[in-house]
């Protein structure tokens, strides 16, 4: 996965951006994140999934009107819409992608914002042409931000767990400190800050020997608000997991750290019937 600047500074240059400037990306830009898309890696899993850009050039008919977003977002230039088939870890592979094209779109100067259930779904699946065995789980606004902000302005505006909180050791009494784990830290840290649905963060890490064992840990009220069948909108906590998981990876590639993703239960005992393990990052 090539940037033009480092991984870090990429994440730390993303934020979810809701109101964006009415200047238009360009061409240029425009063209090279459809090439990202065409060649964008699959996910840990390998599941079908595919994505769009839609976006204004200032030329033709409007592509976006009829999307909605129910207010949230402000001026976008376009969206990138998502669909995948039903699988066992489809989502985290959406996510796992989608997040891949947000960090992109941040090296590009570009802002994003992703939206799991405040956009008109009908309207965002016909334009995408999403099949009969096809879900779209979510979206993303982007464009140029409206108002550009600066490193230090996005991280304070941060609000995310201590480390403590989501790392552990062993198992989930003994919580790890990033001066335990050498280069480690770099991914650890990189996930801590990635984005999530209504910043629940619900992604657990435990380190066992030379492994790496993410787990969800859902979150009960927020389970119960979204079931799919009624509402239609996807299991965003484990879009969640790909995102975190999509963080860890790069980081890791980019500090030179060898491994690969494997679904193996370590067997680790959890903290409660919402904890459900996910998957491995494995040396």
């Amino acid at each position: 996965m090539e940037f033009s600047q480092s991984f870090r500074d990429v994440v730390h240059k993303r934020y979810s951006c809701r109101i964006y400037s009415e200047e238009l990306m360009s061409e240029t830009t425009r063209v090279e994140l459809e090439t990202f898309i065409v060649n964008l890696p699959q996910g840990p899993f390998k599941s079908p999934c595919r994505y769009q850009l839609t976006a204004m050039d200032g030329k033709t008919e409007n592509p976006l009107h009829g999307l909605g977003t129910y207010g949230v977002i402000k001026q976008p230039s376009g969206f990138i819409i998502g669909a995948t088939v039903d699988g066992e870890k489809n989502l985290e592979d959406f996510g796992y992608q989608m997040e891949l094209l947000i960090l992109k779109a941040a090296d590009l100067g570009l802002g994003t914002c992703w939206l799991g259930g405040s956009f008109t779904r009908s309207t965002f699946s016909k334009r995408m042409a999403v099949r009969k065995d096809e879900i779209l789980p979510a979206v993303v606004s982007i464009g140029r931000p409206d108002l550009e902000k600066t490193r230090e302005q996005i991280d304070m505006s941060r609000k995310r767990f201590d480390p403590e909180k989501l790392f552990f050791s062993g198992n989930f009494t003994h919580p790890l400190t990033y001066s335990e784990v050498g280069d480690f830290a770099f991914p650890l840290e990189m996930v801590r800050l990635a984005p999530s649905a209504k910043n629940y963060q619900p992604w657990r890490v435990v380190k066992a020997g030379n492994n790496w064992h993410f787990y969800l840990q859902r979150t009960r009220s927020y389970r119960e608000m979204v079931v799919p069948a009624i509402t239609g909108i996807a299991d965003l906590q484990r879009l969640d997991m790909g995102i975190a998981m999509s963080h860890f990876e790069l980081a890791a590639r980019e500090a030179g750290l060898t491994g690969r993703w494997q679904v193996e239960d370590p067997g680790i005992e959890k903290t409660g019937k919402l904890m459900e393990y996910s998957v491995s990052w494995v040396q």
